[in-house]
């Protein structure tokens, strides 16, 4: 059986006011806001969670065998 890693979509993430994003990710809202323009540039739909270390090219997990 394998699990699967929740994700945020970047779409979402970038519709959060920046006091919101302060709150869900570490750093100031114009670095997180930075960052998530970095994720899409490289044509990410979703941002990771922490710790997956097995994900595809747009940020989605592809399970984990337990």
């Amino acid at each position: 059986m394998a699990t699967y890693h929740i994700y945020m979509s970047i779409r979402a993430a970038e519709q959060q006011t920046d006091k919101q994003l302060e709150g869900l990710f570490s750093g100031k809202a114009h670095e997180i806001r930075a960052s998530l323009a970095a994720m899409k540039e490289r044509g990410m739909e979703v941002i990771p969670s922490a710790g997956c270390d097995n994900q595809d090219a747009k940020g989605y997990c592809l399970g984990h065998d337990e």
